[in-house]
């Protein structure tokens, strides 16, 4: 079975009377770097082009590296729509105007996790000002690394508000927003998996991370669905998408569902966007047969 591989994007042009937001750093030495290299990269364009080339962008997908595998599906939606759009490759932590917070020691913490986080953040929201033509904003998150059970509750409060003030900065700009959940995890992955049973001649089976998905990503849906009620955004959820006959599964078909322990491959992406392409696209689910 091949190992597969990231999906690699267009860059977009600056066309349609979109300038790119210049100065986006995107981080060297991510575990997907050798998958992805031109992900390293210190870029004025950090955009990727999505679905219809020909047509000016009306969607951004952004977040961090699960917005960045979740990208191929997204594209081949927005294919089958007819429509174009946008991911920002510059990685984000998608948290804003909690940089005077008085909680020093979490704040502290998410400079750590994100050393570039603010700097884009702030990037992108101001150029989503000034862009018109996006009407919609994917945020896709790897969120138990932000509010799982070992954080405390300053921690949560911090990152329950930046996602709130990130929210209703989009919304004020005129644009819908859509949170996507979790995905889930795994011990091994798939690939890491095979190996092993090959070099130990074993026909060992993988396990969820934390043993149950719902109970690991219990405050990941507690988040959420605080932030639906706010009225700010949808929640569209994607962990069905990897279930079946009462089993989680990794790969389907001979085909691999994951690049690694957490990361989506192309196929897996694809798999994931077009089972929820009606809850994504609502307004546009009719034109895929036009």
């Amino acid at each position: 079975m091949p190992f597969p591989e990231y999906w690699r994007g267009q860059a977009f042009p600056p066309s349609f009377g979109i300038t790119p937001p210049d100065k986006a750093v995107v981080e060297k030495g991510n575990l997907i770097q050798s998958h992805h290299p031109e992900l390293g990269d210190v870029t004025g364009y950090p955009l990727v082009s999505l679905g219809r080339e020909d047509l000016a962008p009306a969607f951004l997908l952004i977040g961090d590296s699960h917005a960045m595998a979740s990208s191929p599906g997204f594209d081949s939606a927005a294919r089958l729509l007819h429509k174009s759009g946008l991911f920002f490759r510059a990685r984000l932590c998608p948290l804003s105007g909690i940089s005077n917070s008085s909680e020093s020691g979490a704040l502290a913490q998410l400079r750590l996790m994100y050393p570039h986080w603010e700097h884009n953040m702030n990037l992108i929201l101001d150029w989503l000002e000034h862009t018109p033509h996006i009407r919609t904003v994917f945020i896709h998150n790897r969120w138990i690394e932000l509010v799982n059970d070992q954080r405390d509750e300053q921690m949560k409060q911090l990152v329950f508000q930046g996602l709130y003030n990130t929210c209703k900065r989009i919304r004020q700009s005129g644009r819908q927003v859509v949170l996507l959940g979790p995905v889930p995890e795994w011990t091994f992955g798939p690939c890491k998996l095979m190996r092993r049973n090959a070099l130990l001649n074993s026909n060992r089976s993988d396990r969820l991370l934390g043993g149950d998905f719902n109970t690991r990503q219990r405050p990941v849906f507690t988040m959420l669905e605080h932030m639906a009620e706010t009225g700010l955004c949808r929640v569209v959820l994607l962990h069905e998408a990897f279930h079946k006959n009462g089993q989680w599964m990794e790969q389907e078909g001979g085909h691999l569902l994951y690049c690694d322990d957490n990361h989506l491959s192309p196929y897996g992406s694809r798999k994931m966007v077009a089972s929820v392409i009606d809850r994504l696209f609502p307004e546009w689910e009719n034109t895929a047969s036009n």
